[in-house]
């Protein structure tokens, strides 16, 4: 029962910080988080600049800064490609 208890509580406080970091992400991140969550239901997985242009409808700059502000957030994982064309590693550091 106690460990049930404990358990429940750690999932609560996993989600208020999950919401939190909701609430302070702009609504272009959030974009590409949402299309990242989709992407990478495994965990880790490769994907491209150009793909996200194309799924999110966003320029590649602000593919970038919204990149960025996940990985401050601590939300993804970026490993990116030295090759043109050749996709990056991400790896989702939160799931929904």
């Amino acid at each position: 029962m106690v460990a049930n208890q404990e358990e429940e509580s750690q999932e609560e406080e996993m989600n208020y910080e999950f919401v939190k970091r909701i609430k302070e992400t702009s609504p272009s991140a959030l974009k590409l988080f949402l299309i990242l969550s989709w992407k990478g239901r495994e965990g880790e997985f490769c994907y491209t600049d150009r793909l996200a242009v194309q799924d999110t409808g966003m320029t590649q700059k602000t593919i970038h800064r919204a990149r960025r502000e996940l990985i401050e957030k601590g939300m993804i994982e970026y490993a990116p490609s030295r090759k043109r064309g050749v996709p990056s590693l991400y790896r989702l550091k939160i799931t929904i």
